[in-house]
């Protein structure tokens, strides 16, 4: 049974790259493509085709943009900014924005 309310079912895969298929292929400054996965008020996860996805933060100011900037299952041009490997985190920030 399909749940209506669940649009990620009707998203397009992640796209995958051979250079990028676990965390620990993750380096700080490597420049991927992903997909948006999910916007909160505080950040988007973007999906990068591994176990973990990235984590860009948002200004407070800029919420509202971001729901029509990067709505989901968007293509996002991502650098990855910082990885905390001990909690398997990623923070990344789009190339083409501000913050």
């Amino acid at each position: 049974m399909q749940n209506d309310s669940d649009l990620r079912e009707l998203l397009e895969d992640p796209v995958l790259y051979s250079k990028c298929l676990s965390f620990d292929d993750l380096y700080e400054g490597m420049e991927l493509k992903g997909t948006t996965s999910s916007i909160t008020d505080f950040g988007i996860f973007i999906d990068i085709g591994i176990k973990h996805s990235g984590f860009s933060p948002i200004p407070r100011t800029s919420v509202g943009d971001v729901y029509k900037k990067y709505p989901i299952g968007s293509p996002a041009d991502i650098v990855i900014t910082s990885i905390d490997k001990e909690r398997k985190r990623i923070q990344v920030k789009f190339k083409n924005s501000n913050w």
